[in-house]
């Protein structure tokens, strides 16, 4: 039955309809949620003891929010070159950005709307047919591949690499010893 509703006309529309709507609504609720005009997290507001005590002394507070801000920083820094390349990019990113919205605002904001769009991509994911599901997987798998490939071709099989599979990678077409 599933199948068939997805193959009536306008059903596609009317779920990226639904789908904005919900962004309206979730954006009007993050209005009311972030009223306040304040960069850094009250030290009322925070729920760690241990946080609230640092946040009342302004020397301690000042170093916090410069240790969060640097360590938020540097797990961006590191991850952004990961998204293109073989590893976890946007987990790093998304950690750099958790680690801010643990003191300032503006990142709340901006990791509450990350949430939303992965959450809103992954409904519309789920609507999908199989087939085209699939397709997203293969694609995806094709992409990770070509890219991994790429990697290998610029800079070679690392030295650390166990023997077995450093032999099977040097097999494909351009790779080379580190």
């Amino acid at each position: 039955m599933t199948s068939a509703v997805g193959r009536q006309p306008g059903y596609w529309r009317l779920m990226l309809d639904l789908q904005r709507e919900e962004l309206a609504k979730q954006r009007a609720s993050d209005d009311r949620r972030y009223a306040d005009p304040n960069i850094t997290l009250d030290a009322h507001e925070d729920r760690w003891a241990w946080r609230r005590a640092l946040r009342r002394h302004p020397v301690t507070h000042l170093v916090y929010r410069s240790v969060i801000g640097l360590v938020g920083a540097v797990l961006i820094l590191v991850g952004i070159p990961m998204i293109p390349l073989t590893g976890p990019g946007w987990v790093v990113v998304f950690l750099g950005v958790a680690v801010w919205s643990s003191e300032f605002e503006w990142a709340q904001r901006l990791l509450h709307h990350g949430k939303a769009r992965l959450k809103g991509w992954e409904r519309w994911v789920l609507v999908l047919p199989w087939s085209w599901r699939l397709v997203g997987v293969g694609a995806t798998l094709v992409l990770a591949w070509a890219l991994m490939w790429g990697t290998l071709v610029m800079t070679g099989v690392a030295g650390w690499v166990p023997d077995p599979i450093s032999t099977w990678l040097l097999w494909l077409p351009g790779v080379n010893p580190a």
